[in-house]
């Protein structure tokens, strides 16, 4: 048991890393997912927040048409829009060449193969759908910021030992964005 191991080597919180590798391992277990709540969408959008250091609503306004390929990087710069304060900033997604389980390109891959991610049916009857053709999670963006924080709240707290249930919230995942970048300064 990962979450085990990790507690026995004097650790308290739980890695992201571990939370996501439960996360993969329910992909042939679909049962209490929603079609639009599959594991493979739920962590390309955890992925997505932590590396964004965004609030976990706002990734919903993740969009195909504005990501830009930065050539000395090598990696995907995409507009991020903070609607709290109205602003649009650009984002950069290095790849995490020490661990595929955050890594935005690996996240991004697996929900485009295994959960449909690209698929777009342009007979799709709901006219909201048609018009999210270039977000990344159409599904997320006709609900509120709200909405879609709670659902990462929801997965979150489901993937958490029981000891930590109860203060694990999605704006974690922006807390430990900052803790991990003040560690890491490089």
């Amino acid at each position: 048991n990962l979450y085990k191991r990790q507690v026995e080597e004097g650790k308290e919180g739980v890695e992201l890393e571990i939370m996501m590798k439960v996360l993969m391992s329910k992909i042939d277990k679909r049962g209490g997912f929603p079609l639009n709540k599959t594991p493979m969408q739920l962590r390309a959008q955890i992925v997505d927040v932590y590396l964004s250091v965004g609030r976990p609503g706002e990734c919903k306004f993740l969009r195909y048409d504005q990501f830009l390929w930065d050539p000395i990087f090598h990696s995907v710069d995409a507009a991020w829009y903070e609607p709290k304060t109205q602003d649009t900033k650009r984002c950069l997604y290095p790849p995490d060449p020490r661990s595929y389980e955050c890594d935005f390109y690996h996240a991004l891959g697996c929900y485009w193969i295994i959960d449909n991610g690209l698929f777009r049916n342009p007979a799709e009857a709901d006219p909201s759908l048609k018009a999210a053709i270039n977000f990344v999670f159409p599904h997320c963006h006709c609900a509120r910021d709200s909405q879609v924080a709670q659902t990462l709240t929801a997965v979150l707290k489901e993937l958490s030992p029981e000891a930590l249930k109860k203060t694990t919230t999605s704006k974690g995942l922006r807390r430990g964005s900052n803790t991990q970048m003040a560690a890491h300064r490089q």
